[in-house]
């Protein structure tokens, strides 16, 4: 059963957020020659340490702007949807929320003079849709399995992600999807650090674990994040 559910109004918001990479993740690089003597009465600087510790970062540490991630945000934004208290469902709307610059979603959890009040504690559809329409939110509130796995595909190809059901009675973020590799990535409310990923039958078994049902923003993804890319090769 599919809704798309349509709030009397928008609010366009005025100022994009600004993101950029964390500085703790940037790896540092040995010289090749001998580094130059440092100035009188100065000490070295040691590089922060990083937040997963000694060796590999986690898939989505510190490549979060990698374009097979339709949700494109680094782990400090993340964290702002960790979850609490139990509101899982409104934890992984806002993580895609924030995704698309779309503050009527990104907003859910906390009280807010435009969007109203912070929904917390438990979600099901039709909690989703009353919320929804009351915030002027557009969602696409979908269930059933013949129709959950088409609409998240869909989601991630058009670069919005979707919150979904994932594992009993808990919902998470669908951050991406890789076709080539059929690797579906997930951010979990519980554990905002890492995009984690599954293969195509055990992203499966996650999904209806919960039962099928997912909620995506219907409103257009942000831009891309930015790539180095040496032209001049």
């Amino acid at each position: 059963m599919n809704w798309k559910l349509a709030g009397c109004g928008l609010v366009l918001l005025a100022a994009a957020y600004v993101m950029a990479p964390p500085a703790d993740v940037v790896d540092v690089i040995a010289p090749s020659k001998p580094a130059a003597a440092r100035p009188p009465n100065t000490k070295p600087v040691k590089p922060k340490p990083k937040p997963w510790g000694e060796g590999k970062a986690p898939v989505g540490a510190d490549d979060w702007d990698d374009p097979k991630y339709a949700i494109q945000l680094p782990p400090e934004v993340r964290a702002w949807c960790r979850n609490p208290d139990g509101s899982c469902v409104q934890c992984s709307i806002s993580i895609a929320g924030y995704g698309q610059n779309y503050p009527q979603a990104s907003m859910l959890l906390w009280d807010h003079p435009e969007y109203g009040k912070a929904e917390r504690g438990g979600g099901w559809p039709e909690r989703t849709s009353k919320y929804a329409a009351a915030r002027g939110m557009q969602v696409f509130n979908i269930t059933g399995e013949a129709e959950t796995f088409p609409w998240m595909k869909w989601a991630c190809e058009t670069g919005r992600g979707a919150a979904i059901g994932a594992s009993a009675s808990h919902f998470q973020t669908l951050a991406g999807h890789d076709p080539k590799t059929n690797t579906w990535y997930v951010v979990d409310n519980n554990r905002t650090g890492v995009y984690q990923p599954y293969d195509e039958v055990s992203f499966r078994r996650l999904h209806m674990a919960s039962g099928p049902w997912c909620v995506i923003n219907d409103t257009p993804p942000a831009p891309a994040a930015a790539q180095y890319v040496q032209w001049w090769k």
